[in-house]
């Protein structure tokens, strides 16, 4: 622990808590790089017409879905280090494979 006048300015506990969100969302990342290059081949349908509604959707689902079910549920149920590992993993995962594979459907099935 680092104190600086008696005060701390770095809380070990925090810390962790922070190392998990982010080793979660870069495995989830890693991941979702791997899925994409090798089976989804996710392009940006430039030009669609209906791509700004689904790009706002999209953003609104994520940090709903993950502020509101996905953080509390696995907080609670997990513990915060595991917890916050799977939510933003789940997080992550879902911005980088699911929604990309389900604006691509949309937008095949449009044109």
């Amino acid at each position: 622990m680092d104190y600086v006048d008696g005060k701390l300015i770095v809380d070990p506990a925090k810390m962790m808590n922070d190392f998990f969100k982010v080793s979660g969302s870069v495995t989830a990342f890693l991941i979702s790089l791997c899925l994409d290059r090798h089976f989804i081949h996710y392009e940006i349908p430039v030009g669609h017409k209906n791509l700004p509604v689904l790009t706002a959707v999209g953003i609104g689902i994520f940090f709903s879905w993950r502020e509101y079910f996905i953080k509390p549920t696995f907080v609670a149920l997990l513990g915060t280090h595991t917890g916050n590992f799977i939510s933003y993993f789940l997080g992550t995962f879902f911005g980088m494979v699911i929604f990309p594979i389900v604006i691509t459907k949309l937008t095949k099935s449009d044109s």
